[in-house]
């Protein structure tokens, strides 16, 4: 029984922090993308002509499912070092 009121617990906690981020899954509502889909969706011009050094694991992806070194790699005016 205490096992399942801590589990209710995690759960409320992390439904409060999701409805304060605004994630939603409706559609036209706000949504949370992974960092590397909105360094895409600008262009990566915050690391245009600069050397990358990136520190990741297997969970660093892409919404597509696509590696972080991938998009990186092959991410125009990025240097991956």
């Amino acid at each position: 029984m205490k096992r399942f009121r801590l589990l209710r617990i995690a759960g409320a906690i992390a439904g409060c922090t999701l409805l304060m981020l605004g994630v939603t899954c409706g559609a036209g509502k706000p949504t949370v993308l992974p960092g590397i889909d909105v360094l895409r969706m600008q262009g990566f011009q915050i690391l245009q002509g600069k050397r990358v050094g990136l520190i990741t694991n297997p969970t660093g992806i892409a919404s597509n499912f696509e590696s972080t070194v991938d998009v990186l790699a092959h991410a125009p005016g990025v240097r991956l070092v």
